[in-house]
């Protein structure tokens, strides 16, 4: 269903209204039909297996990909009102190869858009040095070339040049799908900081469910070029939209619930005290400590591990917030069954 035009308009980054794309010879849509809108500073991923359509649907952004039907809007102006080539160089856009330029430096690739943008040499250099503090590489890396990089290195190498021009969006591509799952995790948490100091909005293509649940604010799910649910990770998990998106997502995973699910929510802040008397902002008791920010994965995790039958909770400054036990995890989870039920046929 097309989104009607007035719609689209009001305080959406990017929204995709009535999106398709037909390839020639194909036995349908590569994308059909999508509507959705993404809010400024979101981070979106697009879910779902090969050849959903995916990728197809995040290239119209920056029209590598030409649309058949519908539009895409881009802080409400149509896109397709916009030369290509200065379109993309408000984009920022990240690939799984990163498709760093071999014979170039680190800092030569990190500075390819700002070049094309006139940008002095003087601000160039300093906002390569900025970008390599920010994706936490040592400067003298601007030297470098792209073979003298692991593969995690130059992943963030790629997310630096995706930003050094500081786009207002950033496009990206599976960006972490080659990388092993140590370097994968740690490159993950770094988009996270960077998201949380730049705000930007960023459409994120991946097919890894756990990757998808850890950084979204909200997750798309395709299939055969359709949209089939739009919504917070937690909502997906809870109530699918259907037997295909609970398979997807394993719905019925109780820990990756878990994951999604904060211990200050849950936590007794009344009727426990810290253990031993502790001082409120440093607790040094035997029974173990939480953040109120952790998850409830994190707190059972500590919980099962120490044998404690109780974890004191701590604010982000230290200070004594509540407890969480064995019995406050279970309640959570038996109530989230209780209002959801068991899943239907969809």
């Amino acid at each position: 269903m097309t989104l009607p035009r007035e719609a689209v308009t009001d305080g959406s980054a990017i929204a995709f209204d009535g999106v398709g794309v037909d390839y020639p010879g194909a036995d349908r849509p590569a994308v059909d039909g999508i509507s959705l809108e993404v809010a400024q500073g979101e981070l979106v991923v697009l879910l779902g297996p090969s050849g959903c359509g995916k990728t197809t649907l995040l290239k119209t952004v920056n029209r590598l990909v030409e649309l058949t039907t519908g539009r895409v809007l881009l802080e409400g102006r149509d896109a397709a009102s916009v030369p290509a080539t200065d379109l993309r160089r408000r984009i920022g856009y990240a690939i799984q190869a990163t498709g760093l330029f071999p014979h170039m430096t680190v800092g030569a690739n990190i500075a390819v858009v700002p070049r094309l943008l006139g940008w002095s040499p003087e601000r160039i250099e300093a906002r390569v040095a900025e970008m390599l503090e920010l994706v936490n590489l040592p400067r003298e890396y601007a030297a470098r070339y792209p073979r003298q990089l692991s593969g995690g290195e130059a992943q963030r190498v790629g997310i630096a040049r995706a930003l050094a021009a500081d786009p207002g969006f950033l496009l990206m591509d599976e960006p972490f799908g080659a990388i092993d799952a140590i370097n994968r995790e740690r490159l993950q948490d770094g988009l996270l900081e960077i998201q949380a100091r730049l705000h930007k909005t960023i459409l994120f293509v991946t097919h890894d469910v756990d990757e998808a649940v850890r950084l979204a604010d909200r997750i798309a799910v395709l299939r055969d070029g359709s949209l089939v649910q739009y919504a917070p990770p937690l909502e997906l998990l809870v109530s699918p939209a259907d037997d295909f998106v609970a398979d997807l997502v394993s719905a019925d995973d109780v820990f990756r619930q878990l994951s999604l699910m904060a211990v200050g929510a849950v936590m007794l802040s009344s009727g426990c005290a810290p253990q031993a008397d502790a001082p409120q902002d440093a607790l040094s008791g035997a029974r173990p400590i939480v953040r109120a920010d952790a998850s409830l994965r994190t707190a059972l995790t500590q919980l099962l591990r120490s044998g404690a039958d109780k974890l004191d909770v701590v604010d982000e400054r230290g200070n004594f917030a509540g407890c969480l036990g064995l019995a406050e995890v279970r309640r959570m989870i038996t109530a989230r069954d209780t209002a959801h039920g068991p899943r239907g046929d969809g």
